[in-house]
């Protein structure tokens, strides 16, 4: 499988590869802190509710 997945890869052009590569990086970074961003929004508005 994993050799599959690497011929297919060799098989991209190497700008397209960095390209992605930098598109994943900044996937794997902004996305646990837009997640984080609506948790902790969701806790305030809970907390905010529960005082109300």
């Amino acid at each position: 499988m994993i050799e599959l997945l690497l011929s297919i890869w060799n098989l991209v052009p190497e700008a397209l590869q960095i390209l992605l590569v930098i598109i994943l990086k900044i996937v794997v970074i902004a996305v646990p802190i837009m997640l984080a961003v609506a948790y902790i929004t969701l806790a305030e508005r809970k907390v905010i509710t529960y005082r109300a």
